[in-house]
């Protein structure tokens, strides 16, 4: 009896004791770990960039220091491990050991087998505190050079960035030497002669850049305008020497001819810190990005990958310059991979007229060039403001209009069926365009129809081909032809005919005056839109007029 009563004390005993200790692990989840598991779980938070949350002796320090650690490796993308192994823990006392960490890097972000390419192995010394063990965090743990004031250090190499061809392979952009103009508020002794004589000499705008120097700080770089190196020399005598203007040299990819395209082709300059913090792990600072057209769209084919060497150096002490030590070998170095060409249908000598034939209309326009045998769009070009009406402008009235009226009335439908309007102006191919960069398509929108230029150049270039075209802008990018979405619409050969009149109509909407017309050039006929923000007709008649001349 007692020996029962003795057995069932000594359980209800041991009861207990579990139960305190399964409330004392959860309460501290580390209580009764191994060096093993310690270990283990301080790899994991390494890799997955969660330290805080790892068994350190001082979590939130290590964080800190880690981040401290990687900072340089933020140019060189090598932003987190692609794995943090333990290979083996080797006791080196009653509370302490060390575990062996194998270190595995991915230096191409774009891997398809994210296998890493950068290896090596680190200590991390765990200790017992109490009934738990713990890692202590050095610089040392994430590379075995890190020791003794020691930090990484990184010497990047740029990128060839890639350029943008036309048709034919003519070459529309490329790498120039370049002088970026600019005002630093600072040092401006007088901001109405410094704005006079940019004015005068660089033909700039002085009302929005006086804006814009009078809300900046005093030690900001105001841009003003990029020239080529060899278009800077020629007023550098002029505005050099007036106090406050500034200047900075660099290689960038610009147009072959100054204002070429600007809206179409974008330009390239250097991340802004808005830019940075959107895409940190593509975009670093003092980095060329594309802003606006093709450069932006197809910024990630043509900007290529920078190269760097990453090496092992002594870290400045109290800002001061790092003491000059022999070079040593380079822990790492990545060559830089060229960006890629973006090609497209853009004819150099029609692009051309067609900005020539915009450049006095002295009102907001567009004109859009599309040879109607291909759908191969050649020319894209406005006028006035960064606005790019050409592919994005929506207008309520206008020749996409009438030709979906025209072919509602040959078929016999009612034209105000707003699923009649949407299927005409998809067999006129002037829905779901995908050219390869954003255009606005024609939609229904409530009693009419919406669209664009390119859209009213679509439905255009359907009829003259006589059947449902799909216009086209990019044919390569990133290495390999792109393929366009297509088109699903169904114009038939004798409702094309049927439409050929609608064509030569004028299209005068109080607002806006439009032009559809045919030109040739190096024998090959050409189809054009134009559209003018003004009620003056003949300022579209003279700048079609103009468009012809130019090529003829």
């Amino acid at each position: 009896m007692h020996r029962r009563t003795g057995l069932l004390l000594g359980g209800v005993v041991l009861a207990v004791l579990a139960l305190l200790v399964s409330l004392l692990i959860v309460l501290d989840p580390e209580l009764g770990t191994s060096p093993e598991s310690a270990a283990r779980r301080a790899a994991e938070s390494l890799q997955e960039d969660a330290v805080a949350h790892g068994p350190w002796t001082d979590p939130q320090a290590a964080e800190r220091e880690y981040a401290k650690v990687r900072a340089p490796l933020r140019t060189t993308r090598l932003l987190t491990p692609t794995v943090v192994d333990v290979l083996e823990v080797r006791s080196t006392g009653e509370a302490s050991a060390q575990a062996v960490l194998h270190w595995g890097w991915t230096t191409d972000p774009e891997s398809e087998t994210g296998i890493p390419d950068w290896t090596y192995t680190s200590v991390l010394e765990v200790r017992k505190h109490r009934l738990s063990w713990q890692a202590e965090f050095v610089p040392a743990v994430v590379h075995p050079d890190l020791t003794g004031g020691h930090v990484f250090a990184v010497e990047s190499a740029p990128a060839q960035r890639g350029q943008i061809h036309g048709a034919g392979d003519a070459v529309l952009t490329s790498t120039e030497a370049v002088v970026d103009v600019g005002i630093e508020p600072g040092r401006v002794e007088d901001l109405y002669e410094v704005l006079r004589v940019l004015e005068a000499e660089l033909d700039v705008d002085p009302g929005p850049l006086r804006d814009r120097v009078e809300s900046a700080a005093a030690t900001a770089f105001v841009p003003v305008i990029t020239l080529r190196e060899r278009d800077y020399i020629d007023v550098a005598g002029a505005i050099r020497p007036i106090p406050g203007t500034v200047f900075r040299r660099s290689e960038r990819s610009i147009p072959v001819r100054q204002g070429l395209g600007p809206l179409l082709l974008g330009r390239v300059g250097e991340a802004t810190a808005e830019e940075i913090a959107a895409a940190p792990a593509r975009v670093r600072p003092g980095e060329l990005v594309g802003r606006g057209g093709l450069q932006d769209h197809y910024e990630e084919e043509l900007a290529g990958s920078d190269g760097y060497t990453l090496s092992i150096a002594t870290a400045p002490v109290d800002g001061e310059s790092a003491p000059e030590e022999p070079a040593a070998e380079p822990l790492l170095t990545v060559d830089p991979v060229p960006g890629r060409p973006v090609r497209t249908t853009i004819d150099l000598a029609v692009q051309a007229a067609a900005e020539a034939a915009l450049q006095d209309t002295g009102s907001p326009a567009a004109l859009i060039a599309v040879d109607p045998g291909t759908g191969e769009i050649r020319a894209v070009a406005n006028a006035d403001g960064g606005f790019d009406r050409a592919l994005r402008g929506g207008y309520s009235d206008g020749p996409h209009s009438l030709l979906v009226e025209a072919l509602l009335e040959q078929r016999g439908e009612d034209p105000d069926d707003p699923g009649r309007r949407t299927r005409a102006a998809a067999d006129l191919g002037m829905s779901g365009l995908d050219i390869g960069l954003p255009a606005l398509s024609a939609r229904t929108a409530g009693a009419g129809l919406t669209g664009s230029p390119i859209a009213a150049a679509a439905g255009a270039s359907s009829v003259l081909a006589g059947g449902t075209s799909a216009p086209t802008l990019v044919t390569e990018a990133g290495g390999a032809p792109r393929r366009p979405a297509g088109t699903a619409g169904s114009l038939t050969a004798a409702e094309a005919r049927a439409l050929r009149p609608v064509l030569n109509r004028p299209v005068d909407t109080g607002a806006t005056t439009w032009r559809i017309g045919e030109t040739e050039h190096a024998g090959v006929g050409l189809l054009f839109v134009l559209v003018v923000e003004s009620a003056d007709r003949g300022e579209a008649d003279r700048a079609a007029e103009r468009f012809r001349e130019q090529l003829g």
